[in-house]
């Protein structure tokens, strides 16, 4: 029977810590609530998988490696996830042009040494138990593109865009009926708290709020992990009112309402649990010449708006590339880890995905229920689909200028083509005993 072990530690940082998750300064004033780690460790005897999830903006691969190394060294286990809520009310623990550097002080003393601790807690609380699946649907997201008279997108409310509104709640309990912990899954943006404001508070968000509600009523400790949110907004998103902590609340125990009842859940039972390891390979696009590069360079002279300090930072490295001092890889590739239970498929995306490459890779994927979990194992930025990419918009601009050569217009479908491959392979393993 699989064992099952969960911990909590808080990583609040400092008042007055810069917050990440906006191009501004943005400094703390308050803790609204206190920023929590959370890590679920399953095993069946023979293998074991930890996935952990931080209350916090991104996650990079350094972070993850160091936490991962730890826990190896600490405990043997090598399957490790770590994802990020995406809270936008949280410190800097990523280094990007325009949105801040991050603050080592706060990773070595407080985000890694509690992380690892979560770990080897979970690890050694496991306790038998059954699992139980349960599905609702939630519209706290909203499609945020919004699509303007001449046909392009900014940042706004697009209510006939693409939402999965779907919210699935896992319940692990022991065989005798206790709790023993819940994860949720849904997708959205961690921003209902106040943004654009100088005293912005440290709060996990709306996710925080419903998190607390569903551990609150099952008397059993709840953990968050967020799914395709690239294109999804809180429906509070863009009251820019400082007082806009009330809404985040409100949103939140909506969300938590829902949690509770996808919580109706009938059925608990055993179930196998598989892990794959793989790895991911993307094309890149072919980049902008010197010349297009330093015309666009000198067209955002004058902007000295931190927003434009990511284009920027690309084209110098474009420039660098030309003068053959960046190099490239033939290709983008990231290592690839799928945990599974029974039916349900955990895929990570180093990504903020957009809304359809997952619900694309549900239809054809062989596991019941398959979950994405953004943010998780890196954080690389947005994953458009190819027929956003024509329109424009916020997150096409970010997707085209996080590094010297933007991805392939058709990452979207390389990406679930190769995950469907894994997660294919791995049903054939499972079906045939392997």
């Amino acid at each position: 029977m699989l064992k099952i072990g969960v911990s909590t530690e808080i990583i609040t940082p400092e008042e007055g810590t810069l917050l990440a998750g906006y191009p501004s300064i943005r400094k703390s004033k308050i803790i609204n609530d206190d920023l929590t780690v959370s890590a679920i460790c399953i095993s069946d005897g023979e293998q074991t998988a930890i996935m952990i999830s931080a209350c916090i903006v991104s996650v990079n691969e350094n972070i993850v490696s160091r936490v991962k190394k730890l826990v190896k060294e600490i405990k043997g286990i090598e399957n490790v996830t770590m994802s990020a809520t995406h809270t936008h009310s949280g410190p800097v623990v990523r280094n990007t042009p325009g949105w801040g550097e991050a603050d080592e002080n706060y990773i070595s003393k407080i985000l890694i040494p509690k992380t690892v601790k979560a770990c080897i807690d979970a690890s050694e609380s496991m306790r038998e138990g059954l699992v139980g699946i349960g599905v609702t649907e939630s519209d706290v997201g909203i499609n945020r593109r919004e699509i303007k008279e001449d046909g392009t997108v900014k940042l706004g409310f697009n209510p006939w865009g693409l939402v999965d509104k779907k919210m699935y709640v896992i319940a692990f309990k022991e065989p005798n009926g206790k709790p023993i912990c819940n994860m949720i899954h849904y997708g959205c943006h961690g921003t209902a708290a106040p943004g654009f404001v100088w005293d912005s508070p440290v709060t996990r968000d709306w996710s925080g709020v419903m998190t607390d509600r569903l551990e609150s009523y099952t008397d059993a400790p709840t953990v968050f992990f967020d799914g395709a949110e690239g294109d999804i907004a809180p429906r509070t998103m863009f009251n820019y009112d400082k007082n806009k902590l009330p809404q985040m609340m409100e949103l939140g125990g909506k969300a938590g309402l829902d949690a509770i009842n996808a919580y109706n859940i009938r059925e608990y039972r055993e179930l196998e649990l598989n892990i794959k390891k793989d790895s991911i390979s993307l094309d890149y696009e072919e980049p902008m010449s010197k010349e297009a590069a330093l015309q666009r360079l000198e067209e955002l002279a004058d902007k000295d708006d931190q927003m434009w300090d990511l284009e920027k930072s690309a084209l110098k490295k474009v420039v660098d590339f030309h003068d053959g001092k960046y190099k490239r890889d033939d290709s983008f590739t990231y290592e690839q880890i799928i945990i599974s239970l029974g039916e349900i498929a955990f895929v990570p995306y180093p990504f903020e995905h957009f809304t359809e490459i997952s619900m694309r890779l549900q239809k054809f994927s062989p596991f019941g229920y398959t979950l994405t979990l953004s943010n998780t194992n890196e954080s690389y930025g947005y994953l458009p689909n190819e027929t956003d990419i024509v329109r424009g918009g916020y997150e096409i601009w970010s997707f085209r200028n996080r590094g010297i050569l933007s991805l392939a217009q058709n990452s979207d479908t390389k990406t679930i083509n190769e995950n469907l491959r894994i997660l294919r392979e791995m049903k054939g393993e499972i079906e045939n005993g392997k």
